[in-house]
């Protein structure tokens, strides 16, 4: 299972080579350890409040004793942080980011399955050849923790439709997870379905579905949970007991 804050995988690489995001191992290119993520993850404290949303005192429901409320951007929100991060890290290696990608079109006026993010290279390095031609691509699906379909889409929308549909066995499942003490608007209605799930049970549910997906589909999901803070005081911490 991979865990923010653990080791990356394989050594580093040069222009136009595949890990950092996913290392192939053999003709499977499963992802075991989305390292990029990881350091996306680990400057996120420096600007998390890019996906968050304030509401100053103002714009509160009268009687509300908060000075400001805090909520979580939309899922869009953080696909597009997110495809920023991946392009300005990979740019130089020879991939190529793009977001909301028609893999199957649905009508004539440009309606159908689109990723959040599809992840592609058409060169890889062999220690032997050099760079020979090869597309090699993984797909990002994107859910914030509070989506009431979040435990049933990495099987039914990742791994069986938008895996074969951009034509690979590579799919990375990222969920945005807000700490809940820190989500201060407590009439947000997505803030209850959230705090359904504890984090690292999540982790370990979502896992067990990466390997039953494999086992059944023989395609490599890997679950990856974003963690997303934000500014707070010292006396916030303390209110809220942490």
């Amino acid at each position: 299972m991979w865990r923010a804050g653990s080791a990356g995988c394989g050594r580093p690489s040069g222009r136009a080579r595949w890990p950092r995001l996913c290392r192939p191992r053999g003709r499977s290119r499963r992802c075991p350890e989305p390292a990029v993520l990881a350091a996306i993850n680990g400057d996120l404290p420096g600007h998390g409040e890019l996906l968050w949303d304030r509401l100053p005192k103002r714009v509160l429901p009268r009687g509300s004793t908060l000075g400001e409320a805090w909520l979580p951007k939309p899922e869009a929100a953080i696909s597009a942080y997110l495809a920023h991060e991946l392009s300005s890290r990979l740019d130089r290696r020879g991939l190529a980011v793009n977001r909301e990608v028609l893999v199957r079109p649905t009508d004539a006026y440009g309606a159908g399955d689109r990723t959040d993010i599809l992840v592609e290279a058409t060169i890889r390095h062999d220690p032997v050849h050099g760079p020979i031609p090869d597309r090699l691509a993984v797909v990002i699906e994107v859910k914030g923790s509070w989506n009431q379909h979040l435990m049933i889409e990495q099987r039914r929308q990742l791994a069986e439709r938008y895996l074969p549909e951009a034509q690979t066995e590579t799919g990375i499942y990222l969920v945005g997870w807000y700490p809940l003490d820190l989500w201060t608007d407590a009439s947000d209605y997505r803030r209850g379905r959230a705090s359904s799930h504890d984090r690292d049970q999540l982790l370990d549910a979502l896992d067990t579905q990466a390997t039953s997906v494999r086992a059944d589909l023989s395609v490599h999901t890997t679950p990856y949970l974003l963690d997303v803070p934000r500014p707070h005081s010292r006396v916030d911490e303390e209110a809220n007991g942490t």
